[in-house]
C-alpha cells in the first residue's frame, strides 16, 4: 500500500519502516517514563538510525536518506518539550527529518509504514490532524501461517491466530476520531473488489489516480501476487477442520465485542 501510494506525484515513500514513534525504545516508553531521555537519544541515534540484522544487511533511517546532523538537531528539540507537548514534540522531530525528503523529490506529503501505526492511531491523529492512516486487514488463517514463519511471532499457527485477533484489538484499545482511519479488507482490494477498493483509497486520500500508481496497481498488487487462502498449503490437510474452527471462534469473539476490523473481512 505505501508503494501504492508513493508512485502518486503528491506523495514521497518512506522506503523503510520508521517504527520509532511506535515502539517502547521510542516514543511510547520515553513518553510513558519507562525509557529515559539518554536512552532515547541512544536508540535514536544508533538502532534507529543505523543497525545490521541477523542476514548482515542494514535497517534503519539512513535508508530513507535522513542526515544524522538532521536527525541529531531535530531529537535534541524533541527533547526539550516533549513532556510539556509529546504530540507538538513528536510532529516536529519527524517532520523535521522526512519533509526535507519530500522537498528534494518535488511531492506534497509523505507515506510511512510502520505496521504499528494502527495501535498508534490516536497519537498520530494529534501529531498529524491533517493526516490519514489506511489500515488493511487480511484474512487471519493467512496472517497466522505467515507469522508462524517468522523467527519474531508464535511458531505455531494456531497460536498465531490468536496473535492475530490479539493485534486487531490493540488497534482498536484508543482509537482515532472517526473518519481518521480507513478500513480497507486485503482481500477485496487484491481480489474481489479490485476497482472498487482503488477507486475508495484514492477517494479517502483525496487524490485522483495517477498513471504510474494505476500501473503499480495492476502489476505488481495481483491476484496472483496475493497468496490468498495459502494457509490451505502450510496448514496439514488433516488440521484443516479445526484451523477454520479456531479462526471462526476468534472472529466471533472480536465480533461480539466490537472489534470493527473484522468486518471488512470477505472470508
Amino acid at each position: 500500500m505505501a508503494s501504492l501510494l508513493g508512485e502518486h506525484s503528491a506523495y514521497h515513500l518512506i522506503p523503510i519502516e520508521a517504527r520509532f514513534h511506535t515502539e517502547a525504545a521510542g516514543f511510547v516508553g520515553l513518553t510513558a517514563g519507562k525509557v529515559t531521555p539518554e536512552q532515547f537519544r541512544e536508540s535514536m541515534l544508533g538502532h534507529y538510525f543505523h543497525r545490521t540484522v541477523n542476514n548482515g544487511s542494514a535497517r534503519g533511517l539512513h535508508l530513507a536518506g535522513v542526515q544524522r546532523d538532521t536527525l541529531e538537531s531535530a531529537v535534541e528539540r524533541y527533547l526539550k518539550k516533549y513532556q510539556s507537548d509529546s504530540a507538538a514534540a513528536g510532529a516536529d522531530l519527524m517532520s523535521s527529518i522526512f519533509d526535507p525528503l519530500v522537498e528534494q523529490s518535488q511531492a506534497h506529503s509523505w507515506v510511512e509504514m510502520t505496521p504499528p501505526n494502527v495501535e498508534q492511531a490516536a497519537q498520530l491523529q494529534r501529531m498529524f490532524p491533517d493526516s490519514r492512516l489506511i489500515h488493511i486487514v487480511r484474512d487471519g488463517r493467512d496472517v497466522a501461517v505467515s507469522v508462524a514463519s517468522k523467527s519474531w511471532g508464535p511458531n505455531d499457527p494456531f497460536a498465531a491466530l490468536e496473535w492475530w485477533g490479539t493485534r486487531l484489538r490493540r488497534a482498536e484499545k484508543e482509537p482515532a476520531q472517526p473518519g481518521y482511519v480507513m478500513l480497507v479488507g486485503f482481500e477485496a482490494l487484491m481480489d474481489s473488489d479490485r476497482e472498487g477498493q482503488f477507486n475508495r483509497i484514492c477517494e479517502f486520500l483525496e487524490i485522483s489516480p495517477e498513471e504510474s500508481m494505476r500501473a503499480f496497481f495492476n502489476e505488481k498488487m495481483t491476484t496472483e501476487r496475493a497468496r490468498i487462502g495459502r494457509w490451505r498449503r502450510n496448514v496439514p490437510e488433516a488440521d484443516h477442520d479445526r484451523f477454520e474452527q479456531a479462526y471462526r471462534e476468534v472472529v466471533e469473539k472480536l465480533r461480539a465485542d466490537g472489534i470493527s476490523s473484522v468486518e471488512v473481512l470477505t472470508t
